[in-house]
């Protein structure tokens, strides 16, 4: 399983006792739909709702969440689609008896065109319900061994994933972003602090723990990749500066001599010729009277601008 249909098991085994929770988050399901197909029916002067799934994962979650919500009756079935590899597809058949008077927050609306985020933008508990159904039904998260990256995909109104954003942004300071997709709009994370943060909002516990310990085991990696290039990096430029001041020091020894310069100079010639791979920091605590790195680069320049100045 990738790790994406992990996460979604994980959070389809978190339990809820509160049908406010229960009611939130299968709102978010119906406001976001993703992998579900929505129909409102008329039967005996009643209103029913038409859930139908493919996902069995979905599925029982959504039923799970019906069973805790007061005043709600829940009528199951699937049929097999045999074009598609004799796959299953879930119905639910839901209807709503005076829910009114169970969550009065909806005043008098049906439940479909209530307008959650008045509620869920105060109370990050209940966003973070709204969330979960929300990702159940329309999220993805790639595994993090590849990259950071999580999205939720809206496909009708710009509006939804308009406010999810502000609140991820403005009050939980995840930083989210919104770009178009040819399905509608698409709301993403690509830092893994905030996919951790967006993780913990929704109640994994397992799947992050994981998550964390792969983007420790990539820092670390990373840590060492940065170490071992700017090894490289420096001791190419080391044997650089090393192979300028050695031909420079050559140069004056077959012209004149290295005796017929200062003391001091000939001491740094004969270390540097001598030992090729030192830095400048390293020769300067070998001197007779050590010396700091910008000294004995100092002298570097005095050696190499003899040497020019001799072949002029």
């Amino acid at each position: 399983m990738s790790f994406s249909s992990d996460l979604k098991t994980e959070l389809n085994a978190i339990q809820i006792t509160d049908p406010t929770s229960a009611f939130i988050e299968f709102f978010g399901m119906l406001k976001f739909r993703g992998s579900i197909l929505i129909k409102k029916v008329h039967e005996s002067n009643r209103i029913y709702y038409l859930i139908s799934t493919g996902n069995p994962t979905v599925a029982r979650r959504t039923y799970y969440l019906l069973r805790n919500i007061p005043n709600t009756t829940i009528e199951t079935s699937y049929r097999i689609n045999t074009y598609l590899n004799n796959s299953k597809s879930y119905l639910l058949k839901i209807g709503f008896l005076k829910i009114q008077e169970v969550f009065p927050f909806l005043k008098g609306q049906d439940v479909y065109s209530w307008d959650p985020y008045p509620i869920i933008r105060n109370d990050s508990a209940y966003f973070s319900d709204y969330l979960r159904g929300v990702f159940f039904v329309s999220g993805y998260i790639v595994d993090p061994k590849n990259s950071y990256h999580l999205e939720i995909l809206e496909k009708d109104s710009r509006e939804n994933i308009e406010e999810i954003k502000k609140i991820l942004n403005n009050i939980l300071r995840i930083k989210a972003g919104i770009t178009e997709h040819k399905k509608g709009m698409k709301l993403y994370l690509k830092k893994s602090s905030d996919i951790i943060s967006m993780l913990e909002l929704m109640g994994s516990k397992i799947q992050l723990e994981k998550f964390e310990k792969i983007v420790g085991q990539r820092h670390i990696k990373s840590n060492v990749n940065r170490s071992i290039n700017f090894t490289i990096a420096n001791a190419k430029k080391i044997g650089k500066s090393s192979a300028v001041q050695i031909e420079a020091m050559t140069r004056i020894k077959e012209r004149i001599g290295l005796d017929h310069l200062e003391k001091e100079l000939r001491e740094i010639c004969d270390l540097r010729l001598n030992n090729e791979d030192l830095s400048l920091a390293e020769m300067g605590q070998l001197l007779t009277v050590p010396l700091s790195k910008s000294a004995v680069y100092n002298r570097m320049k005095k050696i190499i601008k003899i040497a020019d100045e001799m072949e002029e």
